[in-house]
């Protein structure tokens, strides 16, 4: 994502509140209250930092550059993505009461690590601590009863730039 922008910080709050207003003013549903089907994030909450930069560093083309001929200089910002790896088998569910390891991969911004990782049997009510292997490799004990789990995920990087994400109903146990 790039953007040019004034030199402030911005949460992810400040911006779901600027666009929870349609183009006629009216607010408008959070993005937080619309259905998501399984496996697809949920809340997330950016904090970035950024400043209008001085000279073009983003890897492609600026989108106003090339839609309306803008010549200011363009930068990316520095967003934090999180990319899963869960394997999975087809039916995305796991053996219930045993083990489970998977990798979240921390991209973007100034090199990033995971701050921590949670997962939860009761749709977000309540998070246990998942155990950090090495590398970006995760080891989370599955419940003994069959039900959904929900991962949640926090990743800073040297400039505090951060995200927390929320997977809902990432993966099935049985």
């Amino acid at each position: 994502m790039r953007r040019r922008s004034a030199a402030r910080s911005r949460s992810w709050h400040e911006a779901e509140n600027d666009l929870a207003r349609g183009a006629d003013g009216q607010k408008q549903a959070s993005p937080n209250h619309v259905h998501r089907p399984p496996g697809q994030p949920g809340p997330q909450a950016w904090t970035f930092h950024s400043a209008r930069p001085t000279a073009d560093s983003a890897p492609q083309a600026c989108l106003d550059a090339v839609l309306w001929g803008d010549k200011q200089p363009c930068a990316e910002a520095p967003l934090i993505r999180l990319k899963y790896g869960l394997r999975l088998p087809e039916n995305d569910t796991v053996q219930a009461g045993k083990p489970f390891t998977f990798t979240v991969t921390p991209e973007g911004g100034r090199s990033p690590s995971l701050q921590g990782v949670w997962i939860s049997d009761d749709k977000g009510a309540h998070w246990a601590a998942a155990t950090a292997l090495s590398g970006d490799k995760v080891h989370v004990p599955n419940p003994k009863g069959p039900g959904s789990i929900s991962i949640k995920v926090e990743a800073k990087d040297k400039d505090r730039n951060s995200v927390q994400q929320i997977l809902s109903d990432a993966y099935l146990v049985k």
